[in-house]
C-alpha cells in the first residue's frame, strides 16, 4: 500500500475523533442530571425514573451459636467467690460471683452471656467471698499481710446498688453464709478456734463446738445439728487427725497422717490425702461401715467436688506429676502449679475418667481450685488458680 494512502487513512480517523469529541462537548450532555446513569439504552432511549432504588432488606432470624466450647472462660476479672443461680428449672441459668480487691459482684447470663453490676458496695482488698444457696445473699472478707477485716454480709437490693449491710463485727478466720439470715464462721478464743452460728434475724450468735488449736480447716456441715469435721492446717511436715463434732460433742476418726487434707465425698463418706515418704495418696473413708479404699488420682478438697444427685461420683482437677515433693505446702504457698485436666472419678470403684485435658481444649495452663458443680449438675465451675479468672465446663 503507498504511502500516501495511509497519510489519508491516518487523517480520516483523526477527523472522526475530532468530530466526535465535538458532538459530545456541544450536543450530548444530559439535560437532567438523573440522565447520567439513565441514558445508556440501546439505540440512546431513556430509561423512565432517574432514581437508584435499594433492594429490600432481607429479615434475617437472629442466629444463636450453638457451637460454643463446652470449656470456656467467664470472665477476665479475678473473682474470689461464685455461686450458680437458677429461680426454677425454666428460667434462664445465671452465675453471680465477686471480685477481687473491692467486693462488687456480678451476674453472667449463660443464655446470653451479658454481664450485669448486682452490688457497688464496695470493700476493699476483699479476698474470699461466701454466697447463700439461693445467690440472694453475700459475704465478703479483706485480708492483707498484717491482719484480717470483719465481714460485710449483705443482701441485694437491686443491680447496681449496694448491698443491704447487715451488722456484723467479728473478725473470723473461715465463714460459710449457708442463707440469708444464717452464717457459720470461726474466730479466735483465749483457749483456740470458737465455731459459731449467727443468726441475723435474731442478731444472737450459738457457739457450735470449740477446737484447741488455732489454725484449722474446717469441714461445714449442712446445719447447726450436722456434724461437722476439722482436721489442723496441713503441711507434709506436721501429723494430722481428722475430728468431727456432732452437738459440740467431739470424736476422732481413725484418719491420720501428714500433709492431711480432707473434704466431704459421696453421701456418708470422706475423701483424704495423706503424705507418705515425701509422696501423696488419696483415700475415701466410708463413714457407715469404717472402711477405706484408695483412689485413683490425688485429691485436694479446692480441687474436687462431689455430685449431689449421684451417690458415687466426684469430679476432680488432676495433673499426674512425678515430682510431689512438698505438696501439699507448697501449693498453698503459690510455689507449686499444676496444669490440670478435668476428671470423673467413680468413688465405688476407685477408678478415673478423662472428661477434658483442658490445655489442649483452651491453649492455656489451668490450675483448677474452688470447684464446684451446678444445681442441676449440667455444668462444672472453677477458678485458675494462676490469674483467678473463673472458668466453666459443660457436663
Amino acid at each position: 500500500m503507498k504511502q500516501t494512502t495511509f497519510i489519508i487513512l491516518g487523517a480520516l480517523i483523526v477527523l472522526t475523533l475530532i468530530g466526535a469529541w465535538v458532538y459530545l462537548m456541544f450536543f450530548g450532555t444530559p439535560k437532567d442530571p438523573s440522565q447520567i446513569f439513565t441514558d445508556l439504552g440501546l439505540g440512546g432511549e431513556e430509561e423512565s425514573g432517574g432514581e437508584i432504588i435499594p433492594p429490600p432488606p432481607i429479615k434475617e432470624d437472629p442466629v444463636v451459636n450453638l457451637n460454643r466450647p463446652r470449656l470456656r472462660q467467664l470472665t477476665t476479672k479475678p473473682v474470689i467467690g461464685f455461686i450458680e443461680v437458677q429461680a426454677t428449672t425454666s428460667d434462664p441459668v445465671f452465675v453471680y460471683y465477686a471480685e477481687a480487691g473491692t467486693g462488687h459482684v456480678y451476674s453472667i447470663s449463660l443464655t446470653s452471656g451479658e454481664e450485669t453490676r448486682l452490688s457497688n458496695t464496695t470493700v476493699a482488698e476483699a479476698n474470699l467471698a461466701s454466697f447463700s444457696p439461693l445467690g440472694d445473699a453475700v459475704a465478703i472478707r479483706a485480708k492483707n499481710d498484717r491482719r484480717l477485716s470483719s465481714l460485710v454480709v449483705g443482701t441485694f437490693s437491686g443491680p447496681g446498688e449496694g448491698l443491704d449491710i447487715q451488722p456484723f463485727d467479728q473478725t473470723v478466720s473461715d465463714f460459710r453464709l449457708m442463707s440469708s439470715n444464717t452464717l457459720f464462721y470461726s474466730a479466735n478464743s483465749a483457749a483456740g478456734l470458737s465455731i459459731k452460728a449467727r443468726d441475723f434475724a435474731k442478731s444472737t450468735d450459738s457457739v457450735l463446738f470449740t477446737v484447741p488449736f488455732f489454725e484449722a480447716k474446717i469441714i461445714w456441715g449442712t446445719s447447726t445439728a450436722s456434724t461437722h469435721f476439722v482436721y489442723p492446717k496441713p503441711s507434709y511436715l506436721l501429723d494430722g487427725y481428722l475430728y468431727k463434732y456432732t452437738k459440740g460433742a467431739m470424736g476422732r476418726l481413725p484418719i491420720a497422717g501428714f500433709g492431711l487434707t480432707a473434704f466431704s465425698g459421696a453421701k456418708n463418706s470422706l475423701i483424704y490425702t495423706t503424705v507418705s515418704e515425701l509422696t501423696p495418696r488419696s483415700e475415701i473413708y466410708d463413714l457407715t461401715k469404717g472402711t477405706k479404699r484408695e483412689l485413683a488420682i490425688l485429691t485436694m478438697p479446692e480441687k474436687c467436688t462431689p455430685s449431689l444427685k449421684q451417690a458415687d461420683l466426684l469430679w476432680c482437677g488432676y495433673e499426674f506429676k512425678k515430682d510431689t515433693i512438698g505438696l501439699p505446702d507448697t501449693w498453698y504457698r503459690g510455689e507449686h502449679t499444676f496444669k490440670d485436666s478435668l476428671w470423673s472419678v467413680d468413688l465405688k470403684l476407685g477408678g478415673a475418667e478423662l472428661l477434658v485435658d483442658t490445655f489442649l481444649a483452651s491453649g492455656r495452663e489451668i490450675d483448677v481450685t474452688a470447684l464446684q458443680a451446678g444445681k442441676s449438675e449440667t455444668a462444672l465451675y472453677f477458678i485458675n488458680k494462676n490469674d483467678n479468672t473463673l472458668w466453666m465446663y459443660e457436663l
